[in-house]
């Protein structure tokens, strides 16, 4: 071999392809060295195509894997009292904002897993019209007849659905026949591990993080070890060559309750199932969820120990919030109504009271975070409705009225108290008093958009002038002025509002979305589609619904959410169904000029 020249590693260019750090060869080739390499301290760039080299000057430090060891504790199994799961806790700090972060986890006495890659929070300026925070959403979410996780997989790691996850089959053998290894966000599992923690703040915007990741291990020895590089914002390959996935195109996954269907059931077997099924993606981005009804059991244990949202300490994973680009997102338990026997009015006042600073203090930063996003379990207005009102369930939901509500049966909710005989604690109320824009659930196994509504009051909804059919046809035109230009980042105050199907422009009020059809065993698939289009006359706040009540014989919808903030001004909402290929069954763009309180 012949030295051709000494090259600085900063005049080198990082190419995807190659997992590589390139210079140009005489011979028309490339100078090649890979990111093992630099941190094995390697200085020779080979050209693959003749016999010349360069030599690389560096510092190897810069390329060295750090370890950081973690925390470990056992988690308590509440059906046996006996120890099931031994939960790591990993967190990675420092790490450059918007750079891929590549990683593995586990310990010396329990092996490794495969290499991972997550791209480190965006630092505010990294976000703009071309480069939006962009949120993928699902709601009850399970095991079996996952519908549409093969679908959230491929849009995660760049595959399709053909080519991704089973959507529980495989996991679910596994399920009955006693594995225990499990799989959270950051988390890529030993094959013979025990148990993760799902840990996402930080891995990709979420959480206002600071430059932090955390990360999930497992290993049968005591503490958990997570390894990780960032190098020139890229992936690399794994130990044997295989390739490492890059970092995923979107900030974060939220799960807005029901997960897994039962994460106790099978003595938690069934939780560690589903984690691994979802393990793909949620090791490439935060995992985000919410409480939902079916995370009730002993007092939500399991929910509380497998996962660790931001803010964990004072709220258990029941209400936190978090920043990503122009987005501040609040995430609130819906379930401290319903359960009176595991809430209090301590529980339900302490929420409250929280979310009112919480959204107060949002308010006050629009300047950074202009879109405020609210997401929880059980909606607040329905698509059918009985003398102008929905179920006493989501008026317990919106009005914060204490209630007992039996699993699985809404239709026998009922206040606690008779009216005025207690306190309540107006959700919508704080919606509108602070301006939040945005209100997802999950709860209702459909797909149900709003038009902008509070104390079930609303605009007169625009003629059928650009609707979907109920064929589920879509105009996927952007609307006249809606394209995400960052020159209608502003507005004048009282800028005047109106509203058509796909084009909610300066709306008075929070726009609620119902996404609660991530697939479950609950759901029925049948012989025709689900029912779709405009909703009926009794609830004309509602806008469009798809999978609502199917009669014998028609499917249940079953569908996920992707949602884009662009800047300031432009926030676009896209449902895909699973059921028919991925493709989009509604679309509409928020466009709000000026963000703050509604009157």
């Amino acid at each position: 071999m012949t030295l051709h020249d000494e090259v600085e590693i900063e005049d080198m260019d990082w190419s995807e392809e190659l997992q590589a750090f390139t210079y140009q060869c005489p011979c028309g080739d490339l100078f090649q060295i890979t990111l093992d390499e630099l941190a094995a301290g390697e200085e020779v760039a080979k050209c693959p195509s003749c016999s010349l080299y360069v030599r690389v000057i560096y510092d190897p430090a810069d390329f060295q894997q750090p370890t950081v060891c973690g925390s470990s504790a056992p988690f308590i199994e509440p059906a046996t009292g006996q120890p099931s799961l031994q939960l790591h806790t990993v967190a990675l700090r420092g790490l450059p904002p918007g750079q891929a972060v590549r990683y593995r986890c586990g310990s010396a006495g329990g092996g490794w897993s495969e290499w991972r890659v997550f791209r480190a929070p965006r630092a505010p300026q990294q976000f703009g019209p071309d480069a939006p925070a962009r949120l993928l959403i699902v709601g009850d979410l399970g095991l079996y007849n996952s519908r549409c996780w093969p679908y959230i997989e491929g849009e995660v790691v760049g595959t399709t659905a053909a080519s991704g996850s089973s959507g529980g089959g495989s996991a679910g053998s596994s399920d009955e026949g006693g594995a225990t290894g499990a799989a959270g966000r950051g988390t890529g599992l030993p094959s013979s591990g025990a148990s993760s923690r799902t840990v996402p703040p930080g891995s990709s915007g979420a959480a206002g993080s600071k430059g932090s990741a955390a990360a999930g291990s497992s290993g049968s020895g005591g503490a958990a070890s997570t390894t990780g590089a960032a190098a020139a914002g890229s992936s690399s390959s794994g130990e044997d060559g295989s390739s490492v996935p890059p970092p995923a195109a979107y900030d974060a996954l939220l799960h807005v309750g029901d997960i897994a269907y039962d994460l106790e059931s099978l003595a938690g077997r069934r939780a560690s199932a589903f984690l691994r099924m979802v393990e793909p993606a949620a090791a490439h981005l935060p995992y985000i969820v919410a409480p939902g009804n079916h995370e009730w059991h002993a007092n939500f244990s399991h929910y509380r120990a497998l996962f660790a949202m931001p803010q964990r300490r004072r709220g258990e994973n029941l209400f936190y919030s978090f920043d990503v680009g122009p987005l501040h997102v609040l995430v609130y338990n819906t379930e401290v109504f319903f359960w009176p026997e595991l809430f209090g009015e301590e529980h339900m006042r302490a929420q409250y009271e929280w979310m009112e600073a919480n959204l107060k203090a949002a308010n006050a930063n629009r300047q950074r975070t202009p879109w405020i996003l609210a997401a929880g379990h059980r909606p607040m207005y329905c698509v059918r409705a009985h003398d102008g009102r929905c179920s006493k369930e989501q008026e317990a939901s919106r009005l914060g009225i204490p209630s007992f509500c039996p699993h699985n049966n809404p239709a026998a909710c009922r206040p606690l108290r008779p009216p005025g005989s207690g306190p309540t604690f107006p959700i919508e109320q704080l919606f509108q008093r602070y301006g939040v824009d945005l209100a997802v659930f999950g709860h209702v196994h459909d797909y149900e958009r709003y038009w902008p509504v509070a104390n079930r009051s609303f605009p007169t909804p625009p003629p059928d002038d650009d609707s979907s059919s109920g064929s589920g046809a879509l105009h996927t035109d952007t609307p006249g002025s809606g394209s995400p230009d960052s020159s209608h980042s502003s507005g004048s105050a009282g800028a005047a509002s109106s509203l058509s199907f796909r084009r909610y422009l300066n709306p008075r009020a929070t726009v609620h979305v119902t996404s609660g059809s991530g697939g479950n065993a609950e759901m029925r698939n049948g012989e025709e589609p689900p029912p779709r289009g405009r909703c009926g006359g009794s609830a004309p706040w509602c806008a469009f619904q798809s999978g609502f009540a199917p009669a014998p014989g028609r499917s249940y919808e079953y569908s996920f959410s992707r949602l884009e903030a662009f800047n300031a001004s432009h926030l676009r909402w896209q449902q895909v169904s699973c059921l028919e290929g991925g493709r989009l069954v509604d679309e509409f763009w928020v466009e709000q000029a000026e963000h703050g309180p509604f009157s």
